[in-house]
């Protein structure tokens, strides 16, 4: 072996041993792992959700179509679709689109504990010029929308130390400390609390939801 045929074999090996000290690829956008992933595209919820009467897939709704709608009806009603997987609650990222036709209901994303008691709540007021409200724990915060607001990105977003916020779009929100670190799922909800004959009630759709954790 020549003197240059021995620095190419130690050129190889050097660069063998820098391509095995990168970190391994991941389906995060960011470098966060993917943990759970749905943009309903296909007939039915499907066994990843546990959902109530009022709940399906529609399929001309959605961002894009389909997504999972829910329609309310008169009254006191709700319905809810909560994530039969639990997570780690912190560090946890959960995004989820929502659109919203006109009404007297509302709707929403909630983070829920094992016995879905709600821990963060962003619910969007569906009636004309209404608002959207976060929540964590005793936080709250209120944020009026666009007359037609559309499909609107709301994302949850806690750290290892357990800093907790809710963000609209790329707009920041609502930032809470203390979060608790037990497990937690998804819940995505309606709630009607009008019983007034000839009400509008809308319809929720929720789409595109994706929970990562660094």
């Amino acid at each position: 072996m020549t003197r240059l045929d021995s620095l190419d074999v130690k050129r190889v090996l050097w660069l063998a041993a820098a391509a095995a000290l990168l970190p391994a690829c991941d389906d995060g956008d960011d470098g966060a792992a993917v943990l759970f992933s749905d943009d309903f595209n296909r007939s039915s919820a499907g066994p990843d959700w546990h959902v109530s009467a009022g709940t399906s897939i529609a399929p001309a709704q959605g961002s894009p179509a389909p997504g999972l709608a829910m329609a309310v009806s008169l009254g006191d009603s709700a319905q809810t679709a909560h994530t039969e997987l639990s997570f780690t609650a912190r560090p946890l990222t959960v995004a989820v689109d929502l659109d919203a036709t006109t009404g007297e209901a509302s709707g929403g994303v909630e983070i829920v504990t094992s016995a879905h008691a709600p821990l963060a709540t962003a619910e969007r007021f569906a009636t004309p010029g209404g608002d959207m409200t976060f929540t964590i724990g005793a936080a709250t915060q209120t944020v009026s929308l666009p007359s037609s607001p559309g499909v609107q990105k709301v994302t949850f977003s806690v750290d290892s130390l357990g800093n907790a916020a809710w963000s609209l779009g790329d707009t920041t929100v609502l930032i809470q400390p203390g979060f608790p670190t037990a497990p937690v799922s998804i819940q995505l909800f309606t709630r009607s609390g009008t019983t007034l004959p000839g009400a509008a009630f809308p319809t929720f759709v929720f789409d595109n939801v994706v929970v990562t954790s660094p």
